[in-house]
């Protein structure tokens, strides 16, 4: 599975919060809502990490332009959710 958050290199959310799910068992794209970003004020980046464990996706970091980022999200492949675990130490 290659998850998308739909924004473009720009940082410009294209895709309203929606995010483009690409199944390689079925080799379709698939387009599903998620939490608005603005509800969770997920920045739009480039060069951070996602790390795919089980069922979700963890992404971490990355570069908006204008700062570097050392945020933690987790995108749930079964709900189509985002959310922000707190993160300690």
């Amino acid at each position: 599975v290659n998850a998308q958050d739909g924004s473009s290199d720009t940082g410009a959310d294209a895709a309203g919060g929606a995010a483009k799910v690409f199944s390689c068992h079925h080799t379709s794209w698939s387009v599903h809502s998620s939490v608005p970003f603005e509800l969770l004020e997920i920045p739009s980046t480039k060069n951070h990490t996602a790390t795919p464990v089980g069922n979700q996706v963890y992404v971490f970091g990355g570069y908006d332009g204008q700062k570097n980022h050392n945020e933690l999200y987790v995108f749930d492949l079964q709900s189509m959710e985002w959310r922000q675990p707190e993160v300690m130490g």
